[in-house]
């Protein structure tokens, strides 16, 4: 009966049909309940559908029968890491790929984990294995091009997620990873290509937004500003002016919501930008904006002369703020609902900008529970919710 059950599960599986393949291993495992192959399956089946307790627990077990099994490894890999488990995680992949030096699975799956652990140059390693094993394994290109971005090495990061595309046109993941690299422009057949894979049917809901994205980029690489805009389907119109002289410019006042985060503070006066704010908002509308802090991090460094207020040197205007100052900047317009202070830069900026992501070493020291308290209370954005009057 066993028997009969288990091959009845394989022919499931091998048609797909993953539900009711683990509704037969349950029944297999009533008769058998330390079947190696049944609990094998039933740690595949549990992965697939995102049960890694489940799957570890199988995998361990099955490990005791075959200690040598590679792919058991990355398995229970594969499940440790996304429980928590790094360590334990990265000794099974790593053993998985002594076991198995020809198998590409097992490379990737740990490049993918160093990666993910911040170890981009030892990611870099193991992928280059798995895809010289295997040149058209998309997902370690995919990964290896992150790990390269991540080290600074952007003409490299540039042809694998080039190389990605070629391989799979409308990759959503290799896509985003383009405009995320700053040096990147996008030409006219990169947007007919983007056009391409967003009209595909039954394209996933994630897909969407990362291909919307990135072609909004390659139109805004163009200046075509507003067929970036609707690219997000998103119904409106786009004006250019001074948000001083706001109510001017806009034909239709009424909105119920006006967001700006970071622009107010870099304006001459202010005070006619919340003005003119209050003029095109609706009575019942929400008025969202970001503040620099005077009492924060950043200004004590300004202050010393440790650091300057953008990325840029030369800024004209850069104003900050204590709570007081906001309410005084907002008063009699709007009524301040929140205040909150977030926000402090801790990367090696030298770094930052060849896109690795190295902390200062007094922020990499700090734990991140004290790190996130100090944002509260010295961050260099104020978060500012408030309601007209």
């Amino acid at each position: 009966m066993a028997a009969r059950l288990l091959a009845r599960a394989r022919e499931e599986w091998k048609q797909r049909r993953f539900d009711a393949a683990e509704q037969t291993i349950t029944s297999v495992l009533a008769l058998a309940p330390d079947d190696p192959d049944v609990l094998r399956m039933l740690g595949v089946a549990s992965q697939r559908r995102g049960d890694q307790a489940t799957a570890a627990d199988c995998f361990e077990r099955v490990l005791a029968t075959w200690p040598e099994d590679a792919d058991l490894r990355v398995g229970l890999g594969i499940a440790l890491y996304e429980r928590g488990r790094i360590g334990e995680a990265l000794a099974h992949l790593r053993r998985a790929c002594e076991l198995a030096p020809a198998s590409a699975s097992a490379w990737f799956n740990l490049g993918e984990a160093l990666w993910r652990q911040t170890h981009a140059q030892d990611a870099v390693v193991a992928l280059q294995r798995a895809i010289a094993i295997e040149p058209a394994h998309v997902p370690a290109r995919l990964s290896l091009a992150r790990a390269q971005a991540t080290l600074g090495q952007v003409d490299a990061a540039v042809a694998g997620y080039r190389e990605v595309l070629r391989l799979d046109a409308g990759n959503a993941e290799g896509w985003f990873g383009l405009s995320n690299l700053n040096t990147v422009r996008f030409d006219a057949g990169d947007v007919a290509r983007l056009q391409n894979a967003l009209a595909r049917a039954g394209l996933p809901a994630r897909d969407q937004e990362l291909l919307g994205f990135t072609l909004a980029k390659a139109l805004e690489d163009h200046g075509d500003y507003a067929q970036a805009f609707e690219t997000f389907g998103l119904p409106g119109t786009l004006y250019h002016g001074n948000a001083e002289q706001l109510a001017s410019i806009v034909e239709q006042p009424g909105f119920d919501l006006i967001y700006s985060f970071g622009v107010i503070h870099h304006t001459p006066n202010q005070r006619s930008v919340i003005e003119q704010a209050r003029r095109v908002i609706r009575d019942d509308g929400e008025l969202r904006i970001m503040l620099y802090a005077r009492n924060s991090w950043k200004a004590i460094m300004i202050d010393a002369g440790f650091d300057q207020p953008e990325a840029q040197s030369g800024c004209p205007i850069a104003e900050t703020y204590t709570k007081e100052m906001v309410e005084e900047l907002l008063g009699g317009l709007f009524r301040v609902g929140s205040i909150e202070q977030a926000h402090i830069f801790p990367y090696q900026i030298e770094k930052y900008l060849r896109y690795e992501y190295e902390f200062e070493p007094w922020f990499a020291a700090m734990p991140a529970d004290m790190f996130a308290a100090i944002e509260r209370r010295l961050g260099w954005h104020y978060l500012i919710v408030a309601s007209p009057i």
